[in-house]
């Protein structure tokens, strides 16, 4: 908790390994499908865009609830109950040389980490919220999502 009912969460993840390892057995930068979501996702990525046998990832969300409207002091927002989140994530992959050798294809690795900062806004009483991320970098693969994230899907 930081503050009344804000709350952050922060989340890393690795992967590493110094032998061969076959196509099926690299672990993939978690991404989103179209216009689903989920939490702890790289939200500008594709589902399986990005692999390696050398991986980390760390997603820190920041929870405002509706603290964020309570304090603009504007009775209107304050009223709507809606609830807000920010989030900023990252991933780097890298693939040894040793695993790249017997890959019968070309997979994408992010040696310069993959950044998106976003937001999330939703109410209180439906389960749905309505996601925004933008990438800091690596733009030439889209800069901006919109996505519908969940709570009842973890």
């Amino acid at each position: 908790n930081l503050y009344r009912n804000i709350d952050v969460n922060l989340s890393v993840d690795g992967f590493y390994t110094t032998g061969t390892l076959p196509y099926q057995m690299l672990k993939s930068i978690p991404g989103n499908i179209d216009l689903i979501a989920r939490e702890k996702t790289i939200r500008t990525l594709d589902f399986n865009s990005g692999f390696g046998d050398r991986l980390v990832s760390a997603f820190c969300d920041i929870d405002l609830q509706d603290e964020l409207f309570k304090f603009s002091g504007i009775d209107f927002l304050k009223k709507l109950e809606l609830t807000t989140s920010v989030f900023i994530n990252s991933a780097f992959s890298d693939i040894s040389p040793k695993s790249s050798s017997i890959l019968p294809v070309k997979i994408i690795t992010y040696k310069n980490p993959l950044t998106e900062v976003g937001f999330s806004i939703g109410h209180v009483l439906f389960p749905i919220r309505f996601s925004f991320a933008w990438r800091l970098n690596h733009k030439d693969e889209g800069d901006f999502r919109f996505g519908l994230s969940t709570l009842i899907i973890d």
